[in-house]
C-alpha cells in the first residue's frame, strides 16, 4: 500500500488566481486516500495570475503549527505550477527570496503561456529547478526530469539507524493514480532486499517535504525490510 504517515512525506495544497486559497496543510492528512479525497473537485477559478501573492501566502503554511518540520531539518519544498505570466511580476523575487531565507526550496513548473524568466526568478535563478511543458497533460512526463532537482536540493540522511542511500536514478510514478502501491527490490552490493517502493507525484500547488524514495533503479547500501532511504 501507499506508505505515508505524519512522520514521513507530507503534502499541502494551495491554489490561486486573483486570491490564494488554502485547501489543506502539511499535517492534515495521513494517508493517500485522504489526500485524494481532499483534492478540489471543481475546476480552478478563472482570474488573474497573482503568483507573487500566492508565494507570500504559502510561507505561513510551512510553520510548525501547520505541519512544517524545519526545526527537525526535514527539507521543505514548494512546487509552484503556473500556466500564465504573473500579474505583478515585480514582487516575485521578493517573495521567492523570502521563502528561501526560511529554508524552503522553490521548484517552478510552467505550463503553456508561463513566462520562463519569471519561473527562473521564483527558482532563485537555478535553471535546474525550472521546468516547462506545453499543456497540463504533459505534466505526467516530468517525473524523471524533476527527480535530479529533488535529489540535488536535499541531503542524504539516515532514518532509524539505516545507512544512507546513494541515489543514482529515481523512478517516479504518480501518487494520484491507483497504481502507486508497490514493493520493489533495491539491489545492493550484498544482494537484493525487499524494501518499500515510495512513489511521489505532484499536483498543482503541492508543498512537499521529506521525500522518502527508493526504486529498482536506485543503487543503495544494504537496507532492512521496513526501513527507508530518507533525504533528511
Amino acid at each position: 500500500r501507499w506508505l505515508r504517515s505524519s512522520d514521513k512525506t507530507r503534502f499541502g495544497l494551495i491554489s490561486y488566481s486573483d486570491l490564494p486559497q488554502h485547501h489543506f496543510s502539511l499535517h492534515d492528512y495521513d494517508s493517500r486516500r485522504k489526500v485524494l479525497e481532499a483534492l478540489p473537485k471543481q475546476k480552478p477559478t478563472e482570474g488573474d495570475t497573482h503568483t507573487g501573492e500566492a508565494l507570500q501566502f504559502s510561507l505561513q503554511y510551512f510553520s510548525a503549527a501547520n505541519g512544517g518540520r524545519k526545526a527537525l531539518k526535514v527539507p521543505q519544498i514548494l512546487m509552484v505550477i503556473t500556466d500564465g505570466a504573473a500579474t505583478n511580476p515585480y514582487i516575485l523575487e521578493e517573495h521567492s527570496d523570502a521563502l528561501r531565507a526560511n529554508g524552503i526550496i522553490v521548484i517552478s513548473v510552467g505550463v503553456k503561456e508561463a513566462n520562463i524568466d519569471q519561473l527562473e526568478t521564483m527558482a532563485g535563478g537555478d535553471k535546474s529547478k525550472v521546468f516547462f511543458v506545453d499543456n497540463f497533460k504533459a505534466l505526467e512526463t516530468l517525473y524523471e526530469k524533476i527527480s535530479p532537482a529533488l535529489c540535488n536540493t536535499t541531503k542524504p540522511g539516515k532514518s532509524n539507524g539505516t545507512q544512507t542511500c546513494s541515489f543514482c536514478s529515481i523512478l517516479y510514478q504518480h501518487i494520484l493514480t491507483r497504481n502507486t502501491s508497490k514493493t520493489d527490490a533495491c539491489r545492493s552490493h550484498t544482494g537484493v532486499e525487499r524494501v518499500p517502493f515510495i512513489q511521489v507525484g505532484f499536483h498543482c500547488g503541492f508543498a512537499l517535504s521529506r521525500l522518502a524514495i527508493v526504486s529498482n533503479t536506485t543503487t543503495c547500501p544494504q537496507i532492512k525490510v521496513g526501513q527507508y532511504c530518507v533525504h533528511d
